[in-house]
């Protein structure tokens, strides 16, 4: 088990202190988490095992109580977590075999089988951050100061990129495949009907 990193926001350090808790006394939390990809926020009960500072955000390592002691310990993103609440009667043991350095890659998710290639074309505005938050492979530098760079995403969960990629306005374009440049259109479509 550890932490380390960057200092973090006084929201997100009230947040690490209750799951420090819930780690030292090896007691489950109960709390309310923001999943990007389904843009939805749901109750969760978790097993807290480590904390990591990842590309400039924090990450609680966890087991999901409720999928049993078998199930695997994945990444939870901290400023996504409100209202968490130590759960007394709730114990778990950390594997023997834990360690948060597992985790410390270039992506938190690796892929699986659905997984599927989206290429991205920013401008030179938004070149900067998108080059720095990605590996080097996944990035094809062109002549206007722009880039074009590839995202690994599960196939049946593109929102999370759709969300991320609407905050640069036109300074983000999809350029393939066909149907994710479709259901980014379908997306921005769907936040200005909602706007109007």
């Amino acid at each position: 088990r550890s932490v380390g990193g960057a200092p973090p926001s006084e929201l997100v350090a009230e947040t690490i202190q209750r799951l420090k808790d819930g780690m030292r006394r090896n007691r489950a939390v109960r709390l309310e988490y923001y999943t990007a990809s389904r843009d939805a926020v749901a109750t969760r009960t978790l097993a807290p095992f480590g904390l990591i500072d990842h590309l400039g955000f924090w990450y609680v390592i966890a087991q999901d109580v409720e999928r049993g002691a078998g199930a695997t310990a994945v990444p939870f993103r901290v400023d996504r977590i409100r209202h968490v609440e130590l759960l007394p009667e709730v114990e778990f043991e950390v594997p023997d075999d834990f360690t948060t350095e597992a985790f410390r890659r270039d992506a938190m998710w690796t892929g699986g089988p659905d997984d599927v290639t989206v290429e991205v074309r920013f401008s030179a505005a938004a070149a900067g951050r998108m080059r720095e938050e990605s590996d080097r492979r996944d990035v094809k530098e062109l002549p206007d100061g722009g880039i074009v760079r590839r995202f690994r995403i599960q196939r049946d969960r593109p929102r999370w990129l759709y969300t991320q990629l609407a905050r640069h306005g036109d300074q983000a374009e999809v350029l393939g495949p066909p149907e994710f440049r479709r259901g980014m259109a379908r997306f921005l479509d769907g936040i200005l009907a909602h706007a109007l």
